[in-house]
């Protein structure tokens, strides 16, 4: 998986389920042919992925506290 700088020595330190797997799991799970960048994680909630522009280098991922059901 391609990633940040940024990434590696400060988000993934800091959010210790914001692992490689979990991350591919939820871009490889778009069954549409979209990108949503967000999908659940093995913990159950729901984690959104930010890339940059190229869709494949990962920058930032977090919970997302204000998804509602009905977003995905």
């Amino acid at each position: 998986m391609k990633a940040t700088d940024y990434f590696r020595r400060k988000v993934q330190p800091e959010r210790p389920y914001a692992t490689d797997d979990a991350i591919l799991a939820i871009l490889e799970q778009q069954a549409d042919g979209r990108w949503r960048f967000y999908g659940r994680a093995p913990s159950g909630r729901i984690m959104r992925v930010v890339t940059l522009a190229d869709t494949e280098t990962v920058h930032n991922a977090f919970y997302d506290r204000n998804y509602r059901e009905e977003s995905l």
